[in-house]
């Protein structure tokens, strides 16, 4: 499931965001990879977005900012790996998606509100988690890098859609030597809930879903033998589901559809109050024809 592209960092300069670099070190320790640090110049000049850099503006990115961080960045991975810098002008999305076409995941960290306009922004990973070439990483301030659970979660939506994220969830799981939870969660309206919910379309659903996704299950099981799997149907909101289930993994994976849907809802409302809220890394993986649409 993997390319050999290189794992891309956003680095604002507003302060190191330690805990993407770390997420980014470990993993690229983990696959051997290449680390590239991006800053985006956004220059006062009207129009200058179309321009590269002013050359003191590169000069000063380059010494001040990323060449502090790059040196970080290698004693993070033991000086073993390549680290790359790259100062690119225009805003944030807009380059690190052109940078993403060759990379094999995207990482970027934020401080949630507290952090804004200091750190990315979770508007930028969710803007990056929509339209990337690659996946996306969005790791929360409070992650806590040296707590490992060997634990990656995956919400799908029972259908063959969910492959991204699976193929993802599964890849990200025998790297980090873990067991894999598979969660699909679905419910009806409030309103109708306590007439055909639970007491009537909760026992059906469960049967089937559990039929449909031992099918799916079954063929990436043989891919991946060695990954432990473990199925939970919960009926009950995806968002709620997904968010409690957040806390007990090292990774939560979610799937990029061409729809922008994920368990019947808008991928925003799970992908959202994922990056917000779970104190866990959130993966949002593109669908191969998501991604040759654009």
């Amino acid at each position: 499931m993997r390319t050999l592209g290189p794992i891309l960092v956003g680095v604002d300069g507003s302060g190191e965001p330690e805990h993407a670099l770390r997420f980014a070190a470990q993993q690229a320790i983990r696959q051997m990879r290449t680390i590239r640090l991006v800053h985006a110049v956004q220059e006062a000049i009207p129009l200058a977005s179309v321009l590269d850099p002013l050359p003191e503006t590169r000069r000063y990115v380059e010494e001040e900012i990323l060449r502090p961080t790059a040196d970080h960045v290698r004693e993070l991975v033991g000086r073993t790996l390549p680290v790359q810098t790259a100062v690119s002008s225009g805003p944030a999305v807009r380059v690190l998606l052109a940078h993403s076409a060759d990379a094999s995941v995207v990482v970027l960290g934020h401080r949630g509100r507290a952090g804004l306009g200091r750190v990315l922004s979770p508007s930028t990973a969710m803007s990056m988690a929509f339209r990337a070439h690659c996946p996306v990483v969005s790791v929360p301030q409070t992650w806590d890098p040296s707590s490992e659970r060997r634990h990656v979660l995956v919400g799908v939506d029972g259908s063959t859609r969910s492959a991204a994220a699976l193929g993802a969830a599964f890849d990200a799981a025998q790297t980090r030597g873990a067991s894999l939870t598979v969660l699909h969660a679905w419910s009806v309206p409030d309103q109708y809930d306590a007439v055909v919910g639970s007491p009537v379309l909760g026992p059906e659903w469960t049967e089937e879903s559990q039929v449909i996704l031992s099918e799916i299950l079954a063929g990436w099981c043989s891919v991946f033998p060695d990954v432990a799997v473990d199925v939970e149907l919960h009926y009950e909101r995806p968002v709620s589901a997904m968010v409690e289930a957040a806390a007990k993994a090292d990774l939560v994976v979610l799937g990029r559809h061409d729809d922008h849907r994920l368990f019947g809802f808008p991928i925003g409302s799970v992908a959202g109050a994922l990056i917000r809220h779970a104190p866990t890394p959130v993966m949002v993986a593109p669908d191969r024809a998501d991604i040759a649409a654009e």
